[in-house]
């Protein structure tokens, strides 16, 4: 299948699944070419995005997630410096690997839609914080798809793996089509993680953008062949919004810790 990446650049998790997502798609599918939006956190997007984690998480921990940020970014410039790595840049990434990479506004555009048409996508494999209309969704020759960290129907929304840990429902990761609501198309693949007292919502999440790769491959494939692999016994439907200040309080007065 011929398969279209819409992301945001982020380097704290996406990046690297990016780098070891091509070639694994490389194995039994063509990519299309890579499409990098404006990052997004709900509305709220640049300054007003760091801004939100300060209000609600505190300025201790958006210290520490700038400075585990700041700190990947400069081991991924020493290791071009070092000759360990071609790139450290998503540009310079998809370049070294041949792949058609774009920037875009929004994936909702028309030049997205068409580019999309034009490219005779199969699957579009979706990494963003935007909301699809039906425009986009109905491009792609087969569907789009998303990864999102919960067992779904529970955690819609943002942040799941916050939402998931402070009410006591699994930690895990749908791959799951996607359509005009939110994070709740047709599943296609779950996994459960087992729950560590010692890990953080960071940890949580490496593990998930780490094993994404294959998960995605595997998803293709139970697309091809009309299989689905949901979790047997799934928590009951919840959607959940950004958490506020009393949220984040309560999440660490049980003993939770974000990063």
């Amino acid at each position: 299948m011929r398969v279209a990446v819409f992301l945001e650049e982020d380097y704290t998790f996406t990046f690297g699944m990016l780098e070891a997502l091509i070639p694994r798609l490389r194995s039994g599918h063509e990519v299309a070419g890579v499409v990098a939006f404006p990052n997004r956190l709900t509305r709220h997007q640049g300054i007003g995005i760091y801004r939100k984690y300060v209000e609600v998480f505190g300025f201790a921990v958006f210290m520490r997630l700038a400075c585990k940020t700041i700190a990947g970014r400069l081991r991924r410039l020493s290791n071009v410096i070092l000759g360990k790595s071609a790139c450290w840049t998503f540009a310079g990434l998809c370049t070294s690997r041949g792949v058609p990479y774009l920037h875009s506004r929004d994936p909702n555009g028309e030049e997205v839609v068409a580019w999309v048409k034009d490219r005779r996508v199969d699957v579009v494999l979706a990494f963003v914080g935007y909301i699809l209309k039906q425009h986009i969704l109905a491009a792609p020759r087969v569907c789009v798809i998303n990864k999102h960290a919960a067992i779904l129907p529970a955690s819609r929304g943002v942040f799941p793996v916050f939402w998931s840990l402070l009410h006591d429902e699994p930690v895990g990761v749908t791959i799951h089509k996607v359509d005009e609501r939110i994070d709740a198309g047709e599943i296609v693949l779950q996994k459960v993680y087992e729950k560590r007292k010692d890990w953080s919502v960071w940890d949580y999440y490496q593990l998930v953008y780490s094993e994404a790769p294959d998960l995605i491959v595997e998803s293709l494939a139970l697309l091809e062949s009309g299989g689905r692999r949901p979790v047997a016994d799934r928590p009951s439907p919840s959607y959940r919004g950004l958490p506020t200040r009393q949220d984040y309080l309560e999440f660490r007065g049980r003993g939770f810790s974000f990063v």
